[in-house]
């Protein structure tokens, strides 16, 4: 009977330490896997991080590639008419350009000539006769700017383009208006080169009246500026811009 109890109460303390032994390995791999879970989700995390890091490095990477790529049709021909706007205002005596002035300059002649459709050698070929690429040039008749466009004017276009707030000095607004306005004669003109130069010179309605036959001619002025305008977009085209 004793060896009996005996054996049964070993029977007992083998079956606990097992209990025990299984308790004890479930813990520890209860916390491996939870370390193994938070390991997976840091990881995971980290991947996301990275691509997200990875996407932005190459989209920076994208913009700049967009501003210097000489495939980039824009980039190339802004670099293309800045070029030959510090050459002809060097050689016609104007140095105070900046590469920053130039740049802008180039950049707004292109852009407005497409949304515009007019052309570049037209729009370079006034603003050379006009001001020879002086930013702040004013008139004797108080015109003003690359465009040399003058306040009445500039208001009549601002309504038109529905432009409240401009600064004439400022190469953005004084290069549209002028684009605008070479555009408009243009249109007025139905496309006479000839008529829509001489009417940025001295106005519409000067023109309609020498077609009318009221008056005799154009002004010397008038004349001459054609002229010039023509000799310059000759140039301009002969050196690659239309």
């Amino acid at each position: 009977m004793k060896r009996i109890l005996k054996l049964e109460t070993i029977f007992i303390i083998c079956t606990s330490v097992s209990l025990l032994c299984l308790f004890v390995l479930f813990v520890f791999l209860f916390k491996d896997a939870e370390n193994l879970r938070h390991e997976i989700s840091k990881t995971q995390t980290d991947v996301i991080n990275n691509s997200v890091e990875l996407y932005k490095t190459n989209e920076n990477v994208s913009i700049i590639n967009a501003s210097i790529d000489p495939e980039n049709k824009r980039w190339a021909r802004i670099k293309q008419v800045r070029k030959i706007i510090s050459d002809v205002a060097k050689e016609r005596g104007n140095n105070a350009l900046t590469i920053k002035d130039i740049t802008n300059i180039a950049s707004f002649v292109v852009d407005y000539s497409e949304e515009y459709d007019v052309p570049v050698s037209l729009i370079l070929s006034i603003m050379t006769a006009e001001s020879n690429f002086k930013i702040k040039a004013v008139s004797s008749s108080g015109a003003k700017g690359l465009m040399q466009i003058l306040p009445t004017t500039a208001t009549e276009i601002a309504n038109d383009i529905g432009n409240k707030y401009y600064n004439l000095f400022k190469v953005k607004d004084n290069i549209q208006m002028g684009i605008w306005y070479i555009w408009k004669m243009l249109n007025y003109f139905k496309g006479d080169l000839e008529l829509a130069v001489k009417a940025y010179n001295c106005g519409p309605v000067c023109v309609e009246r020498v077609l009318s036959g009221e008056y005799d001619g154009y002004p010397n002025e008038t004349i001459n500026y054609y002229q010039v305008v023509f000799e310059w977009k000759t140039r301009y085209e002969n050196l690659g811009v239309d």
